[in-house]
């Protein structure tokens, strides 16, 4: 694919689809949870300390496309929890609703 199209665009150096890019962007704008009251600044993609951060200076994130210094989607696979710093997505934090 050359160009974009009604549903697919370049978003982060990759193809997707429209809505996804529109999601990702969004969620950039999720800079922080909060939990107990109390604010937690999320983990940038490479930024993780429960993984090596090898694979996000090849390329975007295997589960939710993001790239180097973004911030994933929420509770993506290799998100980490800026509470506990462990997996957020298998973590049992809770996190206020916004």
């Amino acid at each position: 694919m050359t160009r974009e199209s009604d549903d697919q665009v370049e978003f982060f150096g990759k193809w997707m689809t429209r809505e996804w890019a529109d999601a990702l962007q969004a969620w950039q704008g999720i800079s922080h949870y909060v939990s107990e009251g109390k604010p937690f600044q999320r983990i940038p993609y490479a930024s993780e300390t429960f993984r090596q951060p090898l694979e996000a200076r090849q390329g975007p994130c295997r589960h939710c496309s993001t790239i180097l210094g973004k911030l994933h989607e929420p509770r993506c696979d290799y998100e980490q929890c800026p509470v506990c710093n462990g997996q957020a997505m298998s973590c049992d934090c809770e996190y206020a609703e916004d």
